[in-house]
Formats: C-alpha cells, structure tokens, sequence
C-alpha cells in the first residue's frame, strides 16, 4: 500500500476511534503516540486528526536519535504542546561502531550503538525540549523510561538510583 494511502487510512482509523470515545459511556481519549510523522517534526505539518478528544505523546527521544536536537526539538515541542497530553523521557549515549573495509585499507563508520544512560547524562537536549514545552503551553504528565539495558545494570540500586537522579534533573531543568 502506497504511504499516503496508508496515512490517510491511518488517520480516518483515529477520527472514528475518537468519535467512538466520545460517546457517553466511552471513558478515554484516545493518544497519538510519538507523532512519528517526520513533517509534524520538522514544522512542515499539522495534527491532522481535528477531533476535540485526541491528543498527541511526543517526545524527544525518538527526533533525537533521527538528527534532531536543539533548537529545532525545542520548536517542534512548542508546536506541539497544545495538542500533547502526555511525554515519556529517556537519555542515551552513542558509540560509534567501525568496520574494516579491505577496499580501502581502513575502517569505515557504521550505525552507532545507542545506549541507554540516566536522565540528563546522555546527548539529547533536554533543556530545550522542555523549554519548548513550557513556552507552548504544555500542562501533561512527563514519565521515565528505563526500559532499555540501563547503564550500571538492571539491579533495584542501579533503578533507584537512576529514578532519583531523574527526578533532581528533571526538577533542575524544569525550574
């Protein structure tokens, strides 16, 4: 299936499902998670799906391992802050990976491996992630995500540890 066709199949899919929840008895809005459309990113686009109930997750992480960063995550925050409900963080470091090619007697670069590491040690922006948010309006929630091989292991220690140091970073960040 072509990809507009797939987009707009996508989209009528999220109108009727949030019709659908808003009938009376319906007891939840539905969330487009990610906005993994790289239009909506980059400024080029709108949320689509004009139904009061639907809201939007964004979050940083996910432009961030594509390239964006910066200035330019913090006014695709901005955007979307008034249609968000809802933002989940997670940091990460990049190690480049090489490969010796025969052909031109040296190592090339590779995808790097990515990695995650506690909240505020990794390479995405936060600052002006959440800078975008605030000066877009947005009054969600903000969850931490370990789920990735952590660095300092999967230990309780290791996991508390991490989730209080989210929690001083994110208040610092934030103030």
């Amino acid at each position: 299936m072509p990809m507009r066709h797939l987009r707009r199949a996508v989209l009528a899919l999220l109108a009727a499902t949030a019709l659908a929840a808003a009938a009376p008895a319906a007891d939840f809005t539905p969330v487009l998670h990610s906005v993994s459309y790289a239009g909506v990113w980059r400024g080029q686009a709108r949320l689509e799906v004009d139904e009061p109930n639907v809201r939007a997750a964004f979050d940083a992480w996910s432009p961030a391992l594509g390239g964006m960063n910066g200035e330019e995550l913090a006014a695709a925050a901005r955007k979307l802050a008034p249609y968000m409900v809802y933002t989940t963080v997670a940091d990460y470091v990049k190690h480049p990976r090489l490969r010796y090619d025969a052909t031109v007697t040296n190592y090339v670069r590779g995808d790097d491996l990515v990695r995650a590491v506690p909240f505020g040690k990794g390479f995405i922006d936060y600052r002006a992630f959440f800078r975008g948010l605030r000066e877009g309006g947005y009054k969600g929630y903000v969850a931490y995500e370990m789920c990735e091989v952590l660095e300092g292991g999967g230990s309780i220690e290791n996991l508390d540890r991490a989730a209080r140091q989210f929690l001083e970073t994110f208040r610092e960040m934030t103030k």
